[in-house]
């Protein structure tokens, strides 16, 4: 029994060396159709962490060309995939500003703004990324008010502005338990204002 797991766990390490072997040798090769090809097999089969790789040397080889557009669409989506939100809203963001006839446009200018949402911490933290995250959903509403995701941005816009308001009446119930009365009700004020308006 041991030695037929030691051989299992020989050919596992074969495999992975080998693969990384393969990759590696894509990765340093001048025919960038094949490394495109590449990136685009690791896309399609979840190894985002490679296809991002190959996507990234090829970025300036493709600029302008007819593949750009497809590659910034995957270059973002690979961020996304890795929870790296930040970078992939910039990059969902840059892609429908380069690409604004896009049939794609319309869905990055959302996911842009939907890694934003993810980006809101819990409420008791700072809140600049949940500012940020509706300030990009109002803007998408904006720019697509005929789109399909409408209500699904209200949606998220509404459950981002809950959270605000606990924020501040959380604050509020603090600045009581201590006995600051007119802090208390300047963040009693903040919550019973109305939805926020978020400017940009």
């Amino acid at each position: 029994m041991f030695q037929s797991r030691y051989y299992f766990i020989l050919i596992i390490g074969f495999l992975v060396l080998a693969s990384c072997s393969k990759h590696q040798k894509i990765l340093k090769s001048n025919d960038n159709e094949v490394k495109y090809e590449a990136a685009v097999d690791y896309y399609e089969n979840g190894d985002y962490y490679r296809a991002l790789q190959l996507f990234e040397s090829l970025m300036g080889v493709y600029r302008g060309s007819s593949k750009a557009e497809q590659m910034y669409y995957y270059y973002a989506y690979c961020y996304y995939h890795q929870e790296e939100y930040l970078l992939a809203s910039y990059y969902f963001k840059r892609y429908a500003q380069s690409f604004p006839k896009a049939q794609r446009a319309e869905e990055c200018m959302f996911m842009s703004a939907y890694c934003q949402y993810l980006l809101s911490p819990r409420y008791s933290l700072d809140q600049t990324n949940t500012y940020e995250a509706i300030k990009e959903l109002q803007l998408f509403l904006d720019l697509f008010p005929g789109s399909d995701r409408r209500e699904t941005c209200h949606q998220l816009i509404d459950e981002l502005r809950a959270k605000l308001e606990k924020k501040d009446f959380e604050i509020a119930k603090q600045y009581l338990k201590t006995e600051h009365y007119q802090a208390a009700i300047k963040a009693l004020n903040n919550l019973f204002s109305g939805p926020r308006i978020i400017r940009y």
